[in-house]
């Protein structure tokens, strides 16, 4: 082989021809261009195309002595190393036959004997110029493959990262949470105790405040799930109005720190009782109303709710946030709803804040189904609009105690703000009250006088503590001081930070003494305490107005009902049992799946309370199969309410698609348990039973009576839902604030009933001991699956009773069960007997 010297870098050309004077001529044409490798006859061309030193192209005679250049070519595009290198035939024939078959074979182009120069030079330069082409786009290809693969890479590494991070805001957020659930269980057992007007004020906001920052924690993790589009709205039945009066209250310290107008309208046409999110919605308005306070310097805060479409579905709301704040200028506005973002960079220096919230909340109304929107003109103030669509349902009723009625009565309002003015006018006509409107004290006597001398009576006047001039306690002594206008009850409303004048207020003759911003329900509560036969010997307060609509408890004595309670915890069904009682209803027991179709077939029961996790046959199992047994037969299907001790991730699917109707969270509370009675004991239609009374329910088809948790391998809890009932978390403490013996956690369920307390803490000093001693006797076996049983009812049974330390041990052992380290489990039974001890030693048992 020769080779003409020419600087690496340039394409290779490889001449082959068996005549040295065409070599030698194709050479001097492009040797200044082209590094040119030479073969005199084909086998040294294959030779030298297959070795590392491989042309980018080939000339190629077709006709030589040892073999002709067709033949090389079909070697060449037969050998996977050389097929793509170009091949240039040169041919000394005039004959497109030659030509032909050439390119048949496979070449390129040709180049006829004589050589012109300046056509040997043109199709050298564009066959090398396809050839670097092609080249650097198989490299372009390459770096590509492997930018994908480093991408597919990246992309790995950050779903890893994306979920540690996750792991980390959900570890995060739960060390934070539990200590907010101890200050919110002590701030709730503090509520239970004698405190003055101004204490239960205070420590009702402090509660208020830690569940609002608990909400708040939440939101950390809703991000993270908005940006992975995961995140979930709940679908729970709520009370609006009531909603919004704690709301309220969460913000009244902020909004009267800055001398501030909270104040809140909802339009009668609005429903009360909706099926929502509502702590979603409570996230939105904390973001819109916090916003609103921070940017207004004096002035009002007005939410208004209205009615803008009722649908055969559900209603569709309107919620304007209102403020006489410094506004926003309208070239900033699209700034507004963006990440991170806020209307200017000194903002966030001057108020805080990290430009997320009305992001979130974007996000959570378009969850809703609606828009949002906002106006405002700078210097002047701004108004937030957003839509969100709900569900309605149906009214609660219950037993009334209270000893008036407000339809007809003549009520003065005095006030010198027109918002509150309006907005009260309309609240009180909304109950049928006549209602007259005064700007101060002399108009408001003015007015009463007037009355005087028309037959007009005034028995009611609320009236606003700081107006210019004349303020309401002077205003109320100028009343109670005239014999003609003494008998008008007064009640006075004052801002948060002008409380503590309570006795004053009663000596001046006042009824009632209200902190604004004036919750709906303790409003008309308190105005009908105030306007009973006899005027209150006590002043009324909201916290009057609290203990009364405590206790208005749901009857269902007339209803006749027939409950069945499917629990296999004593304890669990005491309480339950005296839940029920207070309630009007009765229930019988049983303790497993298979105890509670035997039942069925004696009796025909309206509802069933049906716990998850039982010996022998669970919840879900007897509830298939009493479903089974209702298609078969035709029988008129039994509202079955699940009873699940975690409200676990899922629970909800599994009891819905067994055929229950819905399910509770353990510890039960008396709320919620009413809330889902109304809703399934709507009537005494007795279809389900035959008509000479006897049950249905004669023949189960029981082909598989397994239960669920014995059929599948333990398996480790889904994380607690983080929308948990406010009530329930005020029950959670952390570790260091956790107690032996909580003696207020059942007086709390039970609504204060101690003889009942009792009852169920003798039951449970006799239960406790079987349960641990199975639970030692199963760790100790290696029967994981009975020891996983005990130790959950143990924890059940604790959580009722306020066993809160044995409760956290109890509940240790089943984790490390459920994990399958069975040995750590069982090194934490001396742990289990210390607590265990004493636990029994705080009741005296021992």
């Amino acid at each position: 082989m020769h080779t003409f010297e020419n600087p690496p870098e340039k394409s290779k050309i490889m001449v082959v021809d068996d005549q040295p004077v065409n070599i030698h001529s194709l050479a001097r044409l492009l040797k200044d261009d082209y590094q040119i490798l030479v073969a005199t006859g084909g086998i040294k061309a294959l030779e030298i195309a297959r070795s590392d030193n491989q042309p980018q192209l080939i000339l190629l005679d077709i006709q030589m002595p040892d073999m002709d250049g067709y033949e090389v070519c079909r070697r060449l595009q037969a050998d996977e190393k050389t097929r793509k290198i170009p091949i240039i035939f040169v041919t000394a024939k005039d004959s497109g036959s030659d030509e032909e078959e050439g390119l048949a074979l496979g070449a390129v182009d040709y180049i006829s004997k004589p050589f012109v120069p300046g056509v040997v030079r043109a199709r050298v330069d564009n066959q090398i110029r396809w050839k670097l082409a092609e080249t650097k786009l198989k490299k372009s290809n390459e770096e590509l493959e492997k930018a994908t693969a480093l991408a597919r890479d990246l992309a790995v590494r950050a779903e890893m990262a994306n979920n540690a991070k996750s792991e980390f805001l959900a570890n995060m957020s739960h060390e934070i949470r539990t200590p907010m659930n101890g200050v919110m269980g002590m701030a709730g057992l503090l509520l239970d105790t004698e405190l003055s007007t101004q204490q239960r004020r205070y420590t009702e906001t402090l509660y208020a405040s830690a569940s609002a920052l608990l909400s708040l924690i939440n939101d950390i993790l809703d991000f993270s799930k908005i940006e992975a589009g995961h995140l979930e709205l709940e679908t729970l039945e709520f009370n609006l109005r009531p909603m919004l009066d704690s709301f309220a209250g969460m913000f009244a310290f902020k909004a009267d720190e800055k001398n501030l107008e909270l104040i809140i309208f909802v339009e009668d046409t609005v429903p009360d009782r909706l099926i929502g999110d509502p702590g979603r919605l409570r996230q939105i308005l904390t973001n819109l109303v916090g916003n609103a306070i921070k940017f207004t310097h004096a002035g009002e805060v007005l939410i208004h709710v209205s009615l803008e479409k009722e649908e055969d579905s559900g209603v569709r709301l309107r919620f304007n946030v209102q403020d006489t704040g410094i506004g926003i200028p309208e070239k900033k506005l699209n700034r507004l709803f963006k990440q991170f973002s806020q209307v200017d960079a000194s903002i966030s220096r001057q108020f805080g804040g990290t430009g997320l919230g009305l992001a979130i909340s974007k996000k959570l109304i378009q969850l809703m189904q609606g828009d949002v929107g906002v106006k405002s003109e700078e210097g002047k103030g701004s108004c937030f609009s957003f839509t969100a669509r709900f569900q309605t349902a149906e009214e609660k009723s219950c037993k009334s105690i209270l000893p008036a009625e407000l339809g007809g009565l003549r009520v003065l309002i005095v006030d010198d703000n027109a918002t509150n003015r309006e907005v009260l006018r309309i609240r009180l006509e909304s109950k049928g009250m006549i209602v007259e409107e005064a700007a101060g004290g002399p108009e408001a006597l003015s007015i009463l006088y007037q009355g005087l001398e028309k037959g007009q009576i005034y028995p009611l006047a609320i009236l606003d503590m700081q107006m210019p001039g004349m303020n309401g306690a002077v205003l109320g002594q100028a009343i109670k001081s005239d014999p003609r206008l003494r008998d008008i009850r007064l009640v006075m409303m004052t801002s948060a930070c002008m409380r503590g004048d309570g006795v004053k207020m009663k000596d001046i003759g006042f009824s009632a003494y209200l902190a604004k911003p004036v919750q709906y329900g303790e409003l008309f509560t308190c105005l009908l305490l105030v306007m009973g036969k006899n005027e209150p010997s006590s002043l009324i307060t909201r916290h009057t107005a609290k203990e009364v609509q405590y206790h208005c408890v749901p009857d269902f004595s007339e209803k006749k009902t027939s409950i069945l309670l499917v629990e296999d915890n004593i304890t669990n069904q005491q309480v339950a049992l005296g839940m029920l009682s207070k309630m009007g209803l009765r229930a019988d027991t049983a303790a497993n799946g298979l105890e509670a179709l035997e039942s069925m077939k004696m009796i025909s029961y309206d509802l069933i309370l049906m716990d998850m996790q039982m010996p022998e046959m669970d919840g879900l199992t007897a509830t298939k199969i009493i479903r089974k047994t209702e298609k078969l037969f035709s029988i008129k299907p039994v509202p079955i309410i699940a009873l699940t001790a975690n409200a676990m991730k899922g629970d909800k699917e599994k009891c819905l698609e067994a055929g229950m109707n819905a399910y509770l969270a353990k510890p039960l509370m008396t709320e919620e348990l009413a809330a889902v009675l109304n809703k399934w004991l709507e009537t005494d239609d007795k279809d389900g039973k035959n008509k000479d009374g006897k049950s249905p329910y004669l023949s189960f088809e029981r082909n598989d009576h397994r239960p669920d948790t014995h059929s599948r391998p333990c398996q480790a809890p889904a994380r607690p839902s983080v929308d948990s009932k406010e009530y329930r978390s005020s029950l959670i403490k952390p570790p260091s604030a956790r107690l032996v013996w909580n003696a207020e956690t059942l007086e709390i369920m039970l609504s204060g009933d101690k003889e009942l307390s009792e009852t169920i803490k003798e039951t449970f000093i006799v239960e406790i001991h079987k349960y641990a001693n199975k639970l030692k006797s199963a760790l100790k076996s290696g029967n994981a699956e009975n020891a996983r049983h005990e130790a959950h009812t143990m924890r059940g049974s604790c959580a009722y009773v306020g066993a809160e330390v044995l409760m956290d041990t109890a509940s240790h052992i089943e984790e490390m069960i459920l994990s399958g380290n069975m040995e750590t489990a069982l090194t934490l039974v001396p742990v289990l007997e210390n607590c265990l001890t004493d636990l029994l030693k705080a009741l005296g048992s021992e």
